[in-house]
């Protein structure tokens, strides 16, 4: 579907964005990436094949501008919140994510583009343990994902509501457990888990506090995979059909801090933060749909996918700062 076809990747330089680029690019696609960072620096890490386009896509003119004539947009604008964020800035936070993906997806269709890959999240589901594409309404999202889980569902009902309207069937829906990766935000106080305790570790490998006691278990997924089993689904699947993507079975984080110490060589003394907020027990992607529609099967092990998280983070160390504030 790929191979020579125009397509634009908004969103193109983060830890899911620049995987997507390379591999359009690997299927033969002429790729567009739009994003906000300079120039300079996103040339420095995507292939020499896409094109760069610096806009704002809050703007909406901006936004139609880049997506005319583009038969294939895949939407990865947005920025990941954190447990350990709390709710600073959250109001702006959510009204200009709500705004950036209102804005894509209604130029897109405003510009009959054929194929739009939307991209949701674990964050959507209400508090379950194992959590299944059709669960995702018999409840609210959990207070950590609240503001996160309520704009992407917004997203799904808009892609409903213009298929409804107008009959545009454009839009492929993957909801992604936790991506990890190169590219990832690895700022200490607002990262994600795994890129979170990198950070520590590196920072201080003798101590390491832990939110809550270590025990809730998490579903993770290696960006690359993100990446390939996204583009998949952009492919194959039915309209409006979400797809969870994720590894299926959960790991403690404890789990976690054990494989990173050992890939490190460290032995840190952990001590747990049993009063701060540390999110769901349990929080797992049924994976059933996937395998089904998309024969699907992560390629990457959560052990050699923080091998690879370390020693690139190791050769980029300027990327060791907080990303969002």
């Amino acid at each position: 579907m790929y191979k020579n076809e125009k397509v634009i990747v908004l969103g193109g330089t983060g830890v899911v964005g620049i995987p997507v680029v390379r591999e359009l690019v690997k299927r033969g696609a002429q790729v567009t990436v739009v994003g906000m960072e300079d120039i300079k620096i996103a040339k420095r890490h995507l292939p020499i094949e896409a094109l760069y386009k610096r806009r704002n896509l809050l703007d909406r003119e901006q936004c139609n501008e880049v997506i005319n004539n583009h038969k294939i947009v895949i939407n990865c604008a947005g920025t990941k919140r954190s447990v350990g964020i709390g709710f600073k800035n959250i109001s702006r936070f959510f009204v200009d994510m709500l705004n950036l993906q209102t804005n894509i997806m209604d130029a897109a269709h405003d510009h009959r583009a054929e194929r739009f890959l939307f991209i949701g999240s674990i964050a959507e589901y209400p508090p379950l343990e194992i959590r299944q594409e059709d669960d995702v309404w018999k409840g609210k999202p959990s207070q950590n994902d609240w503001f996160t889980g309520v704009q992407k569902r917004i997203g799904e009902v808009q892609a409903d509501a213009y298929q409804l309207d107008t009959g545009w069937d454009a839009v492929r829906i993957v909801r992604l457990s936790n991506v990890y990766g190169p590219f990832d935000n690895f700022g200490i106080v607002n990262s994600q888990v795994i890129p979170a305790l990198i950070s520590k570790l590196l920072a201080n490998s003798e101590k390491l506090e832990i939110l809550g006691d270590g025990s809730n278990v998490r579903d993770f997924i290696y960006s690359d995979d993100a990446a390939f089993w996204s583009l998949e689904a952009l492919e194959r699947a039915p309209c409006n059909y979400p797809i969870n993507i994720g590894s299926g079975s959960g790991e403690r984080i404890r789990k976690v801090v054990d494989v990173i110490s050992e890939i490190l060589k460290i032995s840190p003394e952990i001590s747990f933060e049993t009063s701060q907020p540390s999110g769901d027990l349990k929080r797992v992607l049924d994976i059933t749909r996937a395998r089904e529609n998309l024969n699907f099967h992560p390629k990457i092990s959560l052990y050699e996918g923080i091998e690879k998280t370390i020693a690139w983070l190791k050769s980029n160390p300027e990327w060791g700062h907080e990303k969002y504030v």
